[in-house]
């Protein structure tokens, strides 16, 4: 009888406390990464010699939609190019686009935090050039991601601001290849603004 009481008290205090932390107001926020650091394998680890990554630039968005309890859906659309280099001097530009799933959960009124996980809904093949040449495109045989990350705002009294930081790990298996998966994960830093009703 006293683990029923104690798991309804608990209950009661976390539904208590999510209440008042939530968002007070709905919001649509949008999002667009502003810059980007590869944290997987290089394109071109199998090369001979192998490649490193020099940068990866990001591009596209994210818009949310967040409830006035706080919870909160999102569709993220990126594209990245990724540039790396051979000690042969050669450069590769690789170019992909993936979409994602995002739940979140915002906290706060004025100054706003927000936390989600996204799930990678699909990614495309890979287009590649080698010093500026465009080569065949690189196929996928399956792909599959995940992202958690956290986005911060200030509310002006009905318009945000915002700052968020998006980890994403990805993987990606090259069709007929037999070299196993790729690390195609990257974090991102995003700048965006939002709307309160």
């Amino acid at each position: 009888m006293f683990k029923k009481f104690l798991f309804l008290g608990v209950a009661f205090l976390a539904t208590t406390a999510a209440s008042t932390l939530a968002a007070d107001s709905s919001k649509i926020r949008l999002l667009v990464p502003v810059q980007g650091t590869a944290t997987g394998d290089a394109m071109t680890k199998t090369a001979n010699p192998a490649g490193t990554t020099e940068k990866i630039t990001p591009s596209g968005y994210s818009v949310h939609y967040v409830a006035s309890a706080g919870w909160g859906i999102g569709y993220t659309s990126h594209s990245y190019e990724q540039e790396e280099k051979q000690s042969s001097s050669n450069t590769y530009i690789f170019e992909w686009d993936t979409t994602y799933l995002d739940l979140s959960y915002t906290f706060g009124s004025e100054i706003t935090g927000q936390i989600f996980y996204g799930h990678q809904l699909s990614q495309s093949d890979i287009e590649y050039t080698i010093n500026g040449v465009q080569q065949t495109t690189v196929k996928k045989d399956s792909a599959s991601g995940s992202a958690i990350g956290i986005n911060g705002g200030y509310d002006f009294g009905g318009f945000e601001l915002l700052l968020g930081y998006r980890m994403e790990s990805a993987k990606f298996k090259q069709e007929n290849s037999t070299s196993g998966d790729s690390d195609l994960s990257r974090s991102l830093i995003s700048l965006g603004a939002g709307f309160s009703f």
